[in-house]
């Protein structure tokens, strides 16, 4: 059994006392090929010519979507394209996938046939292509940042909790009994929560 290779193929040969027609395939498919008996020679039924349809089978190709990882920023994090394993040597490919996604999260960036164009010797139809995903990714590695101001006046500890990208959390405030920055003994412990647009 023949494969793509990108190559023009013999596709009978061997023959004793034959010719052939039409013996040469380069791209996945099949076609008829005509056997002819030189002089002195007959097939068995007593014709001197008869036909063979003969072919060349797909060649496997893998087609995988890209993929990409963006710092969260607000704007959308767009992918595009893909990459191919088993694409013989002569032939290209492109793709005219494209993924975003702006919030914090994953989602898959794939690739479907329509959007794949073959170029060289063989095209799509020459290939078995099994198609994988990708995915597109925001995230955040940022830590957030928190301040504490104490109202020397009132004991009263306000807190501003920022998590880099502009979303704020609500203050709040602790009052630790009218003592002030100068005399305040005591200690306390302050939990903070920032929640992003992902919940």
């Amino acid at each position: 059994t023949l494969t793509y290779n990108g190559n023009s193929r013999e596709l009978i040969s061997n023959g004793t006392g034959v010719t052939y027609t039409n013996n040469y395939r380069t791209t996945a498919g099949s076609q008829t090929v005509t056997i002819t008996t030189k002089s002195g020679y007959i097939f068995s039924d007593g014709s001197s010519s008869t036909t063979l349809s003969c072919s060349i089978g797909k060649k496997a190709l893998t087609v995988t979507a890209k993929s990409k990882t963006c710092e969260y920023s607000g704007s959308a994090c767009t992918v595009s394209g893909c990459s191919a394993s088993g694409l013989v040597s002569g032939d290209s490919i492109s793709c005219s996938n494209s993924t975003s996604r702006t919030a914090l999260g994953t989602s898959t960036s794939s690739v479907s046939s329509s959007q794949v164009t073959i170029s060289g010797t063989g095209s799509t139809s020459s290939y078995t292509i099994t198609y994988v995903t990708g995915t597109v990714k925001v995230q955040d590695t940022t830590s957030p940042t928190c301040s504490l101001s104490i109202n020397s006046s009132t004991g009263v500890v306000t807190a501003s909790v920022s998590d880099n990208h502009g979303v704020s959390a609500k203050g709040f405030t602790t009052s630790y009994g009218g003592e002030t920055t100068k005399t305040m003994t005591k200690t306390a412990s302050v939990k903070y929560y920032v929640k992003d647009s992902t919940g």
